[in-house]
């Protein structure tokens, strides 16, 4: 009994130690993008964005799943080689695809591409084996979200791989940007979501929030999605505009899966909370303004993109790095209690939702303003430890 307790405790420690590296180079990566947006170049918002969702986004995304996936399932962690191997090879692959663009050397884009791809996909082979060797299976329909949302992000890096080497028209940008920011992103947040927000909380799961209905919702979003993006392919707009729609109905549908949330959960979690919640709501909201736009242009709109990853996305990752980097650094109940206080950041969620704002109004200078102020005070808030 000893010998099994020992070896949950390694599993819980390995799979910390993997989080803090890859949450570090998120936020290397994330502090990127800020430079890099305040910075005018000559590829426009082409390269904070990627620097955003390919490094920051997608690193998190990528370690944090395999965690979640390995500590809810109960679940032996992998090798560490093949996690550092893993981490590695995303970074290596987006600060790769950042420069090719920048330098407009497209072989080193294609490279860094191909090493995006290869360590996706290791992530899903991962989270495919945890599952398989899951004590509790309470948890599968996460995993099963972010096997899905994966397959979608290789689908994706493949397309802008094509871009790069001319076999994929640059009409089919914006299935590229479907398949990467609602069959990828968006799925693994809503399979994520019914628990841990249940978690950030400190309160039991929602009733509603059962396998076959977290599996539902997951499944329509990608589908939606997977339609969208086909239909942008084939120039079919008002086809791919209903799929959105689609889309952001399946968003709304997530909220039954949330728990209840009441004046004590939102006093304990505080502004960590309300910003997870709003950038579902921003998710939800943009998603509509993005089909509508898309109804009337053939070409989705720019600015509600931004205003899709800054207010949705980006607060949902900060609300979740704000919990996490206190629980994966360790140092016992007090230090982690301390840290949560600290991570409690009401200048964080007035940022990202003015950042959103300002983003759909195509304020660039006030928004590249805001955008430092806020990844300046969660850098300090979640770099810092706290004191034991």
């Amino acid at each position: 009994m000893t010998e099994l307790a020992t070896v949950r405790a390694d599993r819980v420690v390995e799979m910390h130690r993997h989080v803090r590296r890859g949450l570090a180079s998120s936020l290397a990566f994330a502090a990127s993008a800020v430079v890099a947006a305040l910075v005018p170049g000559r590829t426009g918002p082409w390269l904070p964005l990627h620097l955003f969702l390919v490094g920051s986004v997608t690193m998190a995304i990528a370690v944090v799943t395999v965690m979640l996936a390995v500590t809810w399932s109960a679940s032996p962690a992998p090798p560490r080689s093949a996690l550092v191997a893993q981490r590695w090879t995303l970074a290596v692959g987006a600060a790769s695809v950042a420069t090719g663009r920048a330098t407009s050397t497209p072989t080193v884009t294609v490279a860094g591409g191909v090493l995006a791809a290869c360590s996706l996909t290791a992530v899903a082979a991962m989270l495919i084996q945890v599952r398989r060797t899951a004590r509790t299976r309470r948890f599968a329909p996460a995993i099963d979200a972010y096997v899905l949302a994966i397959a979608a992000a290789i689908a994706g890096v493949a397309m802008g791989i094509g871009f790069t080497t001319g076999s994929v028209s640059s009409e089919m940008r914006d299935s590229h940007v479907v398949v990467n920011l609602f069959a990828f992103v968006g799925v693994v947040i809503a399979g994520t979501l019914p628990f841990f927000t249940a978690t950030q909380a400190r309160t039991k799961m929602a009733p509603r929030a059962r396998p076959g209905s977290i599996r539902a919702v997951a499944a329509w979003l990608w589908v939606s999605a997977a339609t969208g993006a086909l239909a942008a392919a084939l120039d079919r707009d008002h086809v791919a505009a209903a799929a959105l729609l689609g889309y952001g109905f399946g968003v709304l549908m997530l909220v039954p899966l949330l728990p209840r949330l009441g004046a004590k959960q939102i006093e304990w979690a505080g502004p960590r909370l309300l910003q997870l919640l709003t950038g579902v709501a921003w998710w939800a909201g943009t998603t509509c303004w993005i089909a509508v736009a898309l109804w009337r242009s053939p070409w989705i709109d720019s600015g509600a993109l931004r205003t899709l990853v800054i207010g949705g996305y980006a607060q949902v990752l900060a609300a979740s790095l704000a919990y996490l980097v206190p629980v994966v650094r360790g140092g016992g109940h007090l230090r982690l209690a301390a840290g949560l206080h600290r991570t409690r950041s009401w200048t964080g969620l007035v940022a990202g939702n003015t950042g959103a704002v300002l983003a759909g109004l195509e304020q660039h200078r006030l928004l590249v303003v805001v955008l430092g102020v806020w990844g300046l005070d969660l850098g300090i808030r979640v770099a810092r430890p706290a004191p034991g």
